[in-house]
């Protein structure tokens, strides 16, 4: 456990604490001498107890071995003012937990090996860490500037034909009623379930439960832009997906490079097809029923600021994010079997990155193979059933185990 100090001073000085900025970004700068000895001593695991002067403000975990501040992406913008940038000063990247009720640590020093209350710092770490917080009501334009990121164990984005008119219906019906004579109003979607990504091998947020409503809102705004053209005063949600070890991103990005002229029913890109099915329920809509001017840059004004939504921000292990997950799943499309076989599997290997990668190539491989075909002929919960079968055939196991289903037989 090492102790550093915030006073971005020679004297300590009070008033001159950079703390915000070491927690908002996560990283801790080291400017005074003991930079080479926090080069070569601090390691991944380690832990930090945050000093403003002489109380402990907040306690981290480290998640990566410390670097030279020339090797982070920070800008200037982002520095605070009393900060003198030195490519040569020492940044420390952890997880940051601040500490409800201070306590005092009446040693002096920027760095040093905080033996005196290692335990405690531990002890408040684990606690804070093993905790996961519900926010008020949010709004989508809260969320835009963060990266986020769907984590390599999730299902790829599959809503259908169903859940699409469903919601888009929905939104209509908040923004200008049946009979598009109502004044808009708010619209809430249910809850979002976030993890950091330093518990799941990323710096991004992670979306654990939400990821089919943020993913249609997305491809809503984008189609809003192919058909009208207007300049958005907003930047648009880029999510990233690691599902399916990057081909899911491959599809996502597909999607991104086309014009609206592009957009037709696709069997094996979700994103393509479900765009196709947004702009047609536009169509629908705009020009067949409303008999008033449809304002597009109002519409996403109201998409972004009356669209609200509950996060719920996990601060656990996988284990504990997944029973989390099972519990408030909202999204309206309950987890298949072989999503479930995933997240299963992927607990019991210890969340190990080269297994989650294992796991995820084999669910890859059968959705390119339908792609490469067109169609969509097999599927995981298949092929378990059939791997079922050959593990109690090969070892002559009782035959009651031919009557379960694949989840149940394989825990």
């Amino acid at each position: 456990v090492w102790k550093i100090g915030s006073r971005w001073d020679e004297y300590g000085a009070a008033g001159t604490s950079i703390k915000e900025f070491f927690m908002q970004y996560n990283i801790a700068i080291i400017g005074t001498n003991d930079r080479e000895r926090v080069l070569r001593d601090v390691k991944k695991g380690h832990y930090i107890a945050l000093a403003d002067g002489y109380n402990i403000v907040a306690v981290g975990k480290v998640f990566e071995e410390p670097q030279r501040l020339s090797k982070y992406n920070l800008q200037k913008a982002d520095l605070p003012a009393i900060f003198k940038v030195d490519e040569d000063n020492v940044g420390i990247r952890a997880d940051f937990k601040q500490i409800e009720i201070p306590f005092q640590y009446e040693r002096r020093g920027t760095f040093f090996e905080a033996f005196q209350i290692a335990e405690k710092v531990i002890k408040l770490y684990n606690e804070l860490y093993n905790s996961f917080d519900i926010k008020p009501s949010k709004i989508l334009k809260n969320i835009v500037d963060d990266q986020y990121v769907v984590p390599i164990y999730q299902r790829p984005y599959s809503w259908e034909k169903a859940q699409i008119e469903r919601f888009i219906n929905d939104i209509f019906a908040n923004y200008w009623g049946e009979e598009s004579l109502s004044i808009p109003e708010t619209m809430f979607i249910g809850t979002m379930e976030l993890s950091d990504g330093i518990y799941l091998g990323n710096n991004c947020i992670n979306i654990i439960d939400g990821q089919q409503r943020i993913t249609t809102l997305m491809l809503l705004l984008q189609v809003l832009r192919l058909r009208y053209t207007y300049r958005s005063e907003f930047q648009n949600i880029r999510l990233n997906t690691t599902v399916n070890n990057g081909s899911e991103q491959n599809l996502l990005d597909e999607f991104w490079a086309l014009s609206l002229f592009d957009l037709k029913d696709n069997k094996t890109n979700r994103y393509i097809n479900n765009a196709f099915l947004i702009n047609n329920i536009l169509t629908d809509k705009l020009i067949d029923n409303s008999p008033f001017y449809f304002d597009a840059s109002s519409f996403e004004y109201y998409l972004y600021h009356d669209i609200k939504f509950v996060v719920i921000n996990i601060k656990a292990g996988l284990s504990k994010t997944l029973k989390v997950f099972n519990t408030i799943n909202t999204a309206g499309l309950d987890l298949a079997q072989g999503d479930i076989f995933k997240l299963r599997m992927f607990e019991y290997l210890g969340s190990n990155d080269e297994d989650l990668k294992k796991i995820s190539f084999l669910y890859e491989r059968i959705a390119e193979y339908n792609k490469k075909i067109g169609v969509n002929e097999s599927n995981i919960s298949e092929i378990l059933k059939l791997y079922q079968v050959e593990i109690i055939s090969t070892y002559n196991l009782t035959n009651i185990l031919y009557g379960y289903d694949h989840v149940r037989f394989f825990e």
